[in-house]
């Protein structure tokens, strides 16, 4: 860590660690994936980061089926993302936001979902968790942004909203397109950026705190509303 002597406080600073994870029975037919059950048995040692030791106790049989699953939802997020629902599409819910001081106010949440071809709908804890491990949650909060307010843009009774909160990502917040994209979004859907609210969620994580300081101060001087989700 680098201390701050003016301040007497720690500030976070980088620093490289090494963690062992410990996979019982691997037989030698499973040797080909070897560097697949590696990775996917880490992403399971960093929900435990103050284990310098990680041993897995499940089965290598259950690894693979487990980065199996990952490398479909991948596919299915990406395709989804470009426009292809051929294997099951994102859908967006709008929660309205009742204020008992204000019962004349409409505001509302915009909640993400996914429908299965079958046409089974499944929350986010599906699939978010890995979008944010593969670096896909910037692509997501695109997509809900743009239409979101393409969709309140058709409806006729959009412009009645006095507020839409749509979730944002920490990854988002260190892009240095996002406040391009949000301004010129609310530009092409006409939607006045006072009655936009994103909402930082406190579980997001971010990896550059200086450029998501500037993203936040450059979004509040447009006037977009920002809130703390949970």
């Amino acid at each position: 860590q680098l201390s701050s002597e003016r301040s007497g406080m720690a500030i976070p600073g980088p620093h490289l660690g090494i963690t062992v994870v410990m996979l019982p029975n691997v037989q030698v037919s499973e040797f080909s994936s070897m560097a697949a059950l590696l990775l996917t048995a880490c992403r399971h040692a960093q929900r435990n980061p103050q284990e310098a030791l990680y041993h897995y106790h499940g089965t290598t049989a259950e690894l693979i089926a487990q980065q199996s699953q990952e490398a479909a939802w991948i596919h299915r997020l990406r395709a989804a993302l470009g426009g292809d629902t051929r294997q099951g599409k994102l859908l967006l819910y709008a929660q309205p936001i009742v204020s008992r001081r204000e019962p004349t106010q409409c505001r509302c949440e915009i909640l993400l979902r996914w429908q299965s071809l079958d046409g089974h709908v499944l929350s986010p804890q599906a699939f978010l968790p890995i979008a944010e491990t593969f670096g896909l949650m910037p692509q997501v909060d695109r997509w809900v942004l743009e239409n979101t307010l393409f969709a309140l843009s058709q409806h006729p009774n959009g412009h009645r909203l006095n507020s839409v909160s749509v979730n944002l990502s920490g990854d988002s917040l260190n892009c240095d397109w996002l406040v391009d994209v949000v301004g010129e979004l609310m530009s092409r859907y006409e939607w006045p950026p006072q009655r936009l609210c994103l909402e930082l969620t406190e579980s997001a994580t971010i990896q550059d705190t200086q450029a998501a300081s500037l993203s936040l101060q450059q979004l509040q001087r447009m006037g977009v509303c920002l809130a703390i989700d949970d």
